[in-house]
């Protein structure tokens, strides 16, 4: 997985924001519940902002779901309720690291799929 820098990561951030407008007015009621989780983790973690980002050494910005063991939701808006299936991440490491989380879900609930 490589860092996004430069044009690539304000081109990614676009493209993420864009994507997470289509899916939250898609999936209205997932990303109430996104955002639920996401205040649990504040409240019981603190702000990621507090952290270290886990894959480098610069501040981290935003929590990551990087635990899909247990997930909920859409695959586009996956959830946890553990507060520990979250870890703090910088923007350049979060991007690629939904990118690899949503190919994962795609595959897992697509391989499991009973026709």
């Amino acid at each position: 997985m490589s860092e996004l820098s430069g044009k690539a990561l304000r081109d990614a951030i676009e493209e993420r924001d864009r994507l997470l407008t289509q899916w939250t007015r898609k999936y209205p009621r997932a990303a109430k519940d996104v955002v639920a989780a996401l205040r649990k983790v504040r409240f019981f973690r603190g702000d990621p902002d507090e952290y270290t980002c886990t894959m480098c050494e610069e501040q981290a910005v935003e929590w990551v779901l990087t635990d899909i063991t247990e997930v909920e939701g859409p695959a586009v808006l996956p959830y946890s309720d553990d507060v520990n299936a979250y870890e703090p991440l910088c923007t350049p490491h979060a991007i690629p690291v939904c990118e690899e989380r949503l190919g994962a879900l795609n595959a897992w609930r697509f391989d499991s799929a009973t026709y």
